[in-house]
């Protein structure tokens, strides 16, 4: 099954970062020449191929997204198995090495959300993403629109059970924080002294409940103005930020 990325910043990202998981890019029909210049110099420089398509053509291969009139295929995201990846970190020893980040999803079910995640993790340094197997968004062509380019920048790692993962990272010496609006720590009072790993929950429900229970401390977001909670890509940023703030000032 091909995979697919749409328009032309995300495409852009790409090229610039891993160019050889660019397949071929095709353009609507009639597009500006003006527009696409650019990226065809990019295209050329790198030897992919691209074509010039009707538009309902490109519908079709992402669903009636806004594509802007530029779908690229590429090949897939490599997706790590935590076992492999938890063995490559632990003998490199960069679980003890400070500062380390990983966020954990808790079974996110919209692509947007994963992708602006993703984005806001990459450029505040995160070490990795988690994804579990099961009642979570994977890397749709959606996911890589919204992660404008970065998806795959850093590791992306399938885990089987949350519960069973977050006890494993307890293991490797990780203090997993929730995040959450019932949280018992404001997000501004915590310092992040150690390895870092930070849950997110669903955009519904929330963290479930025995994943909560988990958590060694859950952190909230104050807020004015009757005003209960943040989208959750939203308050993942805020969240990283002041990981990074924190973490480059110790």
């Amino acid at each position: 099954m091909e995979e697919y990325i749409y328009g032309q910043h995300p495409i852009e990202e790409v090229l610039t970062r891993d160019p050889g998981r660019v397949e071929k890019v095709y353009f609507k029909d009639g597009i500006s020449r003006e527009k696409t210049n650019d990226l065809i110099t990019m295209l050329q420089k790198n030897k992919i191929p691209f074509s010039y398509v009707p538009e309902a053509q490109l519908n079709r291969m992402v669903r009636d997204a806004n594509t802007q009139g530029i779908v690229a295929t590429i090949r897939p995201v490599a997706m790590l198995d935590f076992a492999t990846w938890s063995k490559s970190m632990h003998h490199a020893g960069s679980f003890t090495d400070k500062p380390v980040c990983i966020v954990l999803f808790d079974e996110l079910q919209d692509p947007f959300n994963v992708g602006a995640i993703i984005r806001s993790g990459t450029a505040f340094g995160v070490t990795a993403f988690l994804f579990p197997k099961h009642n979570q968004v994977g890397i749709t062509s959606t996911v890589m629109k919204a992660a404008a380019g970065t998806a795959g920048v850093v590791p992306l790692v399938s885990i089987g059970n949350v519960n069973t993962t977050v006890r494993a990272l307890k293991e490797f010496g990780f203090w997993i924080y929730g995040l959450s609006e019932k949280g018992d720590t404001l997000l501004s009072k915590e310092d992040f002294p150690r390895p870092t790993c930070i849950v997110v929950g669903n955009e519904d429900v929330g963290i479930r409940a025995k994943t909560f229970e988990l958590c060694d401390t859950t952190l909230s977001i104050p807020m004015d103005n009757n005003v209960d909670s943040l989208n959750v890509s939203v308050s993942t940023a805020l969240a990283l930020y002041e990981w990074k703030t924190k973490t480059n000032t110790q």
